[in-house]
């Protein structure tokens, strides 16, 4: 999926045309992509699996930056970030496989911090460095809408000039849930409260097998999409992710890309696309 900082829509025309060097390219199937990016196509599924299978990973990175750089020249962007994890108690806790991080309510370790607590976190942003708070934690049953609305307030009462990057939608759905509201009546007034984009996690694999296996009872993929569709709606931009390396097969990670290239395509919402690592340690699935 391509994007750009202005927040182009991923079939948005490129600046210019990529310059490859064939030469550069030892496996024929890239010369096949080549030809495509070239031309200002679009990689087919059958494609991205064959830039899955490549064992030639310097020719996947001279297509990638020839793609990059036709499209954003030499500008690169980053986000000078503070994380906040304002509660690691999640519900979901014996069913997601690969999580090392939530804990029961009762359980050693478990915490939920009250909002004087967050704020003392947030202090280092005082200093003025930090540009965004990312803050995301378990679906916990007592950190509902006043919870997050009364942080969001206080953090930008006391850094307005920090950008509030907040809640996945997994949590937005949790928070819909247990307050019986609508996904967008939500995010309406969290967006009122200074929250200003979302994190892209909860994603994971959106393949059904997989889910069942690793998240059994999170939200399911056409949920992700529909909460993002929603934010996306009411102007608040969001990251999107794929959590690759554990059960799932390459297949299933190039239809996870197309369902997000798709959202993209209907509203050019997404600021990054995201691809996180699975780590073994410290959680059954590993």
């Amino acid at each position: 999926m391509a994007t750009d900082p202005s927040g182009r829509r991923s079939d948005a025309p490129r600046k210019s045309s990529p310059i490859i060097d064939r030469d550069r390219l030892s496996d024929p199937n890239l010369l096949d992509v080549a030809k495509t990016i070239e031309s200002g196509g679009r990689v087919s599924a059958e494609q991205a699996l064959a830039l899955f299978e490549t064992a030639d990973l310097t020719g996947l990175g001279h297509l990638a930056n020839a793609a990059n750089v036709a499209m954003n020249g030499d500008v690169v962007t980053f986000a000078a970030n503070q994380h906040i994890n304002p509660t690691n108690v999640c519900v979901l806790r014996s069913t997601c496989t690969f999580c090392g991080y939530a804990r029961l309510p009762k359980e050693d370790g478990a915490y939920r911090y009250t909002i004087e607590q967050v704020l003392s976190e947030a202090a280092h942003a005082a200093d003025g460095l930090t540009r965004e708070f990312h803050i995301v934690g378990g679906l916990d049953m007592k950190a509902g809408l006043e919870y997050y609305t009364a942080m969001f307030r206080a953090l930008k009462e006391n850094f307005p000039h920090v950008h509030i990057k907040a809640l996945t939608a997994v949590e937005i759905a949790h928070i819909a849930r247990i307050e019986k509201m609508s996904w967008r009546d939500v995010l309406i007034a969290l967006r009122d409260a200074g929250l200003d984009t979302m994190p892209g996690g909860g994603a994971e694999t959106f393949s059904a097998a997989v889910r069942e296996q690793i998240a059994k009872k999170k939200l399911a993929g056409a949920d992700y999409i529909g909460v993002h569709r929603a934010a996306h709606e009411l102007g608040i931009r969001t990251n999107c992710t794929l959590l690759y390396g554990h059960v799932e097969t390459m297949a299933d990670r190039v239809a996870h890309l197309e369902t997000l290239r798709g959202l993209q395509d209907e509203t050019g919402g997404f600021l990054a696309f995201i691809p996180l690592a699975y780590h073994p340690d410290d959680n059954e699935l590993g």
